[in-house]
């Protein structure tokens, strides 16, 4: 558990620093690439997928699947509620935050 936290985090901070240097370097503006970095930084739905059929098929055991399952699962919480907390979004309970 420990390791996923840790492992998770890393991912939360590094993932959009690594987005946001690759944009800025492809030219987008520093407000958009900032934005871009933020939404595009949680982990991958397919991790859990993977990790669900790595398991089944005996190539990692229980405790590495648990390990991605934590990480991918922290990265979606926190980034959403960094995205949902700093930008508008089109898809919101409150017609005032809602950019369509």
């Amino acid at each position: 558990m420990i390791s996923g936290l840790i492992i998770g985090a890393t991912v939360i901070i590094l993932k959009p620093y690594v987005f946001e240097k690759a944009f800025l370097q492809s030219g987008e503006s520093p407000l958009i690439s900032k934005e871009l970095s933020l939404r595009l930084g949680q982990g991958s739905e397919f991790a859990l997928f993977i990790a669900y059929t790595a398991l089944h098929n005996g190539q990692i055991i229980k405790q590495t699947s648990s390990v991605i399952q934590v990480v991918v699962l922290l990265s979606f919480i926190f980034s959403t509620y960094i995205v949902m907390s700093n930008y508008d979004s089109p898809i919101s309970a409150d017609s005032s935050e809602r950019r369509d």
